[in-house]
């Protein structure tokens, strides 16, 4: 989806890699560079219908999921338990948003690409608007019968109040935070807070997409 929606924008990079500080590198879908901003996007199209509440992760996240129960009580909250295996490294864990269990959504990856972005600018300050596009496919299109449609539509519809109800600006300011007191960055607190306040979230689907790129 993203790469026929993509393809012929100029300077567009699919599969964009960065580092998360916190462990391994986050696997961006696209990446933009404007005179004014820098877009991330993440495009879901088939992967909230098979997505699943518990998710198996690394141990080193358990600090950053932490962080934000701590900070984003009303929010956040994630359940942790190590796993056993052979090196010790992995725990299962499941997330809810205000009260709510998280199925479709996947804030594993969310938190990933946050720590991702958040790297990124930290370790290259600028003065750039910082946007990222949750690009989610809009199904109400599909000639889908009866009841597979109710299904199909209830599920995205689920995906688009949890991308909202994270309130992920608040929840990268966080991660900011959380960054700045775990690792070392070539920035001062002031361009910390700037960064905070430069990030900006939307969510878009194939129809607006491209109109969000401008």
């Amino acid at each position: 989806m993203i790469y026929q929606l993509s393809k012929h924008i100029d300077g567009f990079c699919f599969e964009k890699q960065l580092p998360t500080t916190v462990g391994g590198r986050a696997n961006l879908d696209g990446y933009l560079s404007l005179p004014d901003k820098e877009i991330y996007i993440e495009a879901k199209c088939r992967e909230p219908y098979s997505h699943t509440a518990e998710q198996t992760v690394s141990r080193q996240y358990r600090g950053v999921y932490d962080h934000l129960c701590r900070k984003m009580p009303d929010i956040f909250f994630c359940a942790m338990q190590n796993t056993p295996d052979a090196y010790g490294r992995s725990m299962q864990a499941s997330f809810r948003c205000k009260g709510k269990t998280v199925e479709a959504f996947d804030i594993k990856q969310m938190i990933c690409h946050l720590l991702a972005v958040a790297t990124e600018h930290l370790t290259h300050p600028g003065s750039k608007e910082v946007l990222f596009l949750y690009l989610l496919y809009d199904p109400s299109q599909l000639p889908l019968q009866s009841d597979n449609r109710q299904t199909v539509l209830a599920i995205h519809k689920d995906v688009c109040q949890t991308a909202t109800g994270l309130d992920l600006p608040q929840m990268f300011a966080h991660i900011v935070d959380y960054l700045m007191a775990e690792g070392s960055f070539p920035v001062q607190a002031y361009e910390a807070e700037a960064l905070k306040k430069a990030f900006r979230f939307q969510l878009c689907n194939q129809n607006d997409y491209l109109l969000c790129l401008q």
